[in-house]
């Protein structure tokens, strides 16, 4: 199974975060997975720390590979492709605000 951590779960991995529940551990270490960190992820975490918000020992990066996550990157094609009809309303919502975050 390939599985693909968000931002929350990986510092929960790492933080050894009770919130990341037991099957997921499991999942994470079961060596058959795959697990998968996106490079929006490890951006954010680098926002965050140059913001003071978020304090870790080592970059991202080196924690995700030293982890053996492996890296998801990010290409324009990505960012251009069509979204599946599902997520058509998560586009559609994240598109409304983005003018109101544009303004501050």
């Amino acid at each position: 199974m390939r599985l693909l951590l968000d931002t929350h779960a990986f510092l929960w991995w790492c933080g050894d975060d009770p919130r990341l529940g037991d099957v997921e551990r499991q999942a994470i270490r079961d060596g058959a997975n795959e697990a998968y960190l996106s490079a929006a992820s490890v951006w954010e975490m680098a926002i965050k720390q140059a913001l003071g918000r978020l304090q870790v020992p080592e970059p991202v990066s080196a924690a995700a590979a030293r982890l053996g996550f492996e890296p998801l990157p990010i290409a324009f094609a990505h960012a251009e492709a069509r979204p599946p009809s599902w997520a058509v309303g998560a586009v559609d919502a994240v598109g409304d605000a983005a003018p109101a975050l544009d303004s501050r």
